[in-house]
């Protein structure tokens, strides 16, 4: 029998060996007006070219993307509308459920995983936000959180 203090010794020892500072490449982001936090579940239906392609492919290869609430803008593109800018701490989110019984739209179910502060951010010319992340390591969800 495994004893619960040698558990926490060996977390602890696990944890000493990982970087103090995690950090992450080229993140979609999906700018919303909405917050999802660590453990939280977000439902959104998906429409928009830019982000069917980006949500398929996060899903696809079990990546996260990471959901950043807007400042200014618009979660939908229109002519005429103020640029996207957007708060620069956001989540990491898993597509835990993907329904895509109807063309062009994508109804998924979000799971909110770490938090992550924004240190470049990019637009690319299709619209989709592309960022370097810096994980924050505070975030330790268990399933008693879920």
């Amino acid at each position: 029998m495994i004893r619960p203090d040698t558990l926490n010794r060996s977390q602890q020892a696990i944890d000493s060996l990982v970087p103090e500072i995690l950090t992450l490449s080229s993140l979609p982001l999906f700018p919303l007006q909405t917050v999802l936090f660590p453990g939280g579940l977000l439902p959104l239906r998906v429409f928009e070219v830019r982000y069917l392609d980006m949500v398929r492919r996060c899903h696809s290869a079990g990546a996260p993307f990471g959901v950043v609430a807007l400042k200014q803008g618009s979660e939908i593109r229109q002519a005429g509308a103020l640029p996207e800018t957007f708060h620069l701490i956001g989540t990491l989110a898993k597509v835990q459920a993907l329904d895509a019984s109807q063309a062009g739209l994508l109804m998924i179910l979000c799971h909110g995983e770490r938090r992550f502060e924004v240190t470049a951010a990019e637009r690319l010319k299709n619209g989709l936000w592309v960022a370097d992340v810096r994980l924050f390591n505070d975030d330790k969800i268990g399933r008693a959180h879920v």
